[in-house]
């Protein structure tokens, strides 16, 4: 029996049969090795134009030409994690390296198993997005833009949204196959989601935005060739929500709150300024670092989009970090829940006076609802972000810059997340002319 740190690892590499025939398909084989023993051959472990086929990176090519490139990929990457585990799980247990022959059973028998998983034809949207969320979630999936796994939140809307469909499905006795998600289905689902669920109008639009994503998924994935869920009819419907900000005047008397009796408060208050002056989301500026912060800057890698942003300390947030030094490793208030921010938020709020009564229209049930409400009652930990973002375009911040620090990639999208009156709109235009009209006399 030998050390287990001097077994080395098992090696799983791919390559094609046939590399000269470049527009016909050839099959893939997997070639195992360890131990200095004769590799351990398998072929047909799947099957790809020589043309698609990435002898360096032993993958198939995804492109718009090759569109099963990413889904023969996840196969591929199945295959080599469930080999080593079981590799490892032998070595493991026996401190030794497994027999070449019981072992190479072992392995088609996992191979087989995942061809055979993968090998199902789905034709009804509900088991296609159930696969779909078990490979987000095991990670096989990874968010196409970033490489990365995908959040938790996200996976929540994805289960969400296959209940409704069940719940649909049920309700309107509504055939959901991959092939009838069309204008019928679009139009049903969301009668069904508007009236029956009482959906207001930004969920519906989140839920069609999630169809589309797995119908997306499964047309690459060559389970149907339907495209009416590219149809201009089968859109995503959004509507303003007057989301509020907080202005210079508002955040700076929330800043001047006496809160040393209520400590609780005082750390939501801080940790809140905290995102009112750096426009990080509340899952970015909760968790900072000390290795976030040098000198005049804070770096810090969105959790969201994965892309690191540099951010200078505002005098606001250099003041809440002398107040915390030495009592939190990175010299901020200690965080808290989303769920508890929010709530808390509302009462450091209302201990600011912010009672403006802010008129909210949504609509609901198919039916325009307007509420007037206190202004403290709408403040989240979002609000943060926006005020940021809001603030920032009023004092003249070129909204390039603004956008480089809070994400937006269009500036249409940036313009449609600040909130600027239109007084505040006339006010800073006077302001900019009034500027300069006071260079033109000097």
């Amino acid at each position: 029996m030998t050390n287990l740190k001097a077994l080395k690892e098992v090696k799983v590499n791919f390559n094609i049969r046939d590399y000269k025939t470049t527009n016909k398909t050839t099959l893939i084989n997997c070639i195992i090795r360890y131990n200095n023993i004769s590799p351990i051959v398998i072929s047909g472990v799947g099957k790809v134009e020589p043309r698609y086929w990435n002898q360096k990176t032993q993958s198939a090519r995804s492109n718009q030409l090759n569109s099963k490139g990413e889904y023969i990929n996840e196969v591929l990457a199945g295959i080599k994690n469930d080999i080593e585990n079981v590799f490892n799980d032998f070595k493991k247990a026996n401190k030794a390296y497994p027999d070449r022959d019981s072992f190479k059973q072992q392995c088609l028998r996992v191979i087989n198993k995942e061809k055979d998983e993968t090998s199902i034809s789905y034709s009804d949207i509900i088991p296609f997005a159930k696969k779909f969320i078990a490979d987000t979630t095991s990670g096989v999936r990874l968010n196409p833009a970033t490489g990365k796994p995908i959040g938790s939140g996200t996976v929540r809307i994805y289960n969400n949204v296959v209940k409704a469909i069940e719940d649909f499905k049920q309700a309107r006795r509504f055939n959901t196959g991959l092939d009838n998600i069309n204008l019928d289905f679009y139009s049903e689902f969301t009668d069904y989601l508007k009236f029956e669920k009482k959906f207001a109008t930004n969920s519906i639009a989140k839920y069609i935005k999630t169809i589309k994503t797995f119908m997306n998924d499964a047309r690459d994935r060559g389970f149907t060739n339907n495209s009416q869920f590219k149809s201009k009819r089968f859109k995503v419907i959004t509507e303003d929500t007057d989301t509020v900000y907080l202005n210079a005047k508002e955040l700076n008397s929330i800043d001047e709150l006496d809160l040393k009796d209520n400590p609780r408060l005082e750390r939501v208050r801080d940790l809140f300024l905290v995102g009112c002056w750096s426009g990080l989301r509340f899952s970015d500026y909760k968790d900072i670092s000390p290795k976030n912060i040098s000198g005049d800057f804070m770096t810090i890698k969105a959790i969201k989009t994965q892309k690191e942003v540099v951010i200078p300390i505002h005098e606001t947030i250099r003041a809440i970090m002398a107040k915390y030094k030495d009592l939190t490793d990175n010299s901020l208030p200690p965080t808290i829940s989303n769920v508890k921010m929010n709530e808390y938020l509302k009462e450091v709020a209302k201990e600011a006076k912010l009672n403006e009564i802010i008129e909210v229209k949504f609509t609901k049930a198919g039916q325009t609802i307007i509420k007037n409400v206190p202004k403290y009652t709408l403040i989240t930990t979002h609000t943060a972000r926006r005020s940021f973002a809001t603030n920032m375009y009023l004092l003249g911040i070129p909204t390039i810059t603004i956008m480089a620090i809070t994400g937006h990639r269009t500036e249409k999208a940036f313009m449609r997340y600040i909130r600027v009156t239109p007084d505040e709109h006339a006010q800073n235009m006077l302001a900019i002319w009034r500027r300069t009209a006071l260079k033109a006399v000097v």
